[in-house]
């Protein structure tokens, strides 16, 4: 893990919201693509997930969780498949 990646990850531990740790699909959707990934964990404010392979994201996108919940989010940190998302706002 990079020196900058690990300095994101520390700084967000300061968080507003108590992550609930889950193991459930969701999809992250952008430019007509709908992109399967795994949800580690949740709050209310964001969520850790994963993709098979690292990917790129847009400045923001629509992510989308297993029970319907669904938010325009954008992307804080990544470590490698692994990637921290803030929720901008609940769709």
């Amino acid at each position: 893990m990079s020196n900058n990646t690990r300095d994101q990850r520390r700084s967000l531990e300061n968080r507003q919201d108590r992550r609930e740790r889950i193991f459930g699909d969701g999809k992250v959707r952008f430019d007509d693509q709908s992109v399967d990934c795994i949800i580690f964990d949740i709050s209310g404010n964001g969520a850790r997930i994963g993709f098979y392979t690292p990917r790129r994201l847009p400045s923001q996108f629509v992510f989308e969780a297993a029970d319907g919940s669904t938010f325009m989010a954008r992307q804080r940190w990544q470590d490698g498949n692994v990637y921290g998302l803030e929720f901008v706002s609940r769709l």
